[in-house]
């Protein structure tokens, strides 16, 4: 019988748990909203209902994966170390159900910012960092299931995950910051203008 490798299970099971709470309250606020913006009734053209509707059904979908991933590591492998070793296609696909969230919200954005800033070359680099970072994460994914048989052996795409992180935090901080920049530079102004008023009265 083969005995059970070293490994430390806070290091493997802590994350999967945190990420896994975040994820279902993060869920819950997405469909808090979904269902406030059907009520509402609002008339919004095919592509923003669209994706509305894309980013619910994926978010739906990428929480109940996540929370199999918990069952499949917290009770299908509870006291089996070679269990907790395990990758099964849930967790290789956490990149992917990210991405197809990411990319569109990204470029919908992006295409924001180009009405306000009505700059095209800032438009390309939002979306071709977007783009970087869902072919990573797809890459990344995409190894993991075809040649990583367990946890242990992920510590070669370790590089790759850490650029995917990388640029997703850099188009996302970009975006951040461009979106805000240009929002409170297209402030009408009313609201001192009312505040004036009052005080003057």
């Amino acid at each position: 019988m083969a005995e059970n490798p070293p490994i430390n299970i806070r290091l493997v099971f802590g994350p999967v748990v945190v990420a896994t709470l975040v994820n279902a309250l993060l869920t819950g606020i997405c469909m808090s909203q979904f269902f406030e913006y059907y009520n509402s009734r609002i008339k919004d053209g095919p592509t923003i209902t669209g994706l509305v509707i894309w980013v619910a059904v994926v978010d739906t979908f990428t929480s109940c994966t996540s929370s199999y991933l918990l069952w499949h590591y917290a009770i299908d492998s509870f006291e089996n170390k070679i269990g907790l070793l395990s990758t099964p296609w849930q967790y290789s696909m956490i990149p992917i159900f990210t991405t197809l969230i990411s990319i569109p919200v990204q470029f919908f954005l992006a295409w924001r910012i180009r009405i306000f800033s009505k700059s095209f070359v800032l438009f390309v680099v939002l979306c071709t960092l977007s783009l970087a970072q869902g072919g990573l994460a797809f890459a990344l994914s995409i190894a993991s299931f075809v040649s990583v048989p367990n946890l242990a052996a992920f510590a070669k795409l370790i590089p790759v995950g850490n650029s995917w992180l990388a640029i997703t935090i850099a188009c996302d901080a970009s975006i951040t910051v461009a979106l805000s920049y240009y929002l409170l530079k297209s402030r009408t102004g009313m609201k001192g203008e009312y505040l004036l008023s009052v005080n003057i009265l």
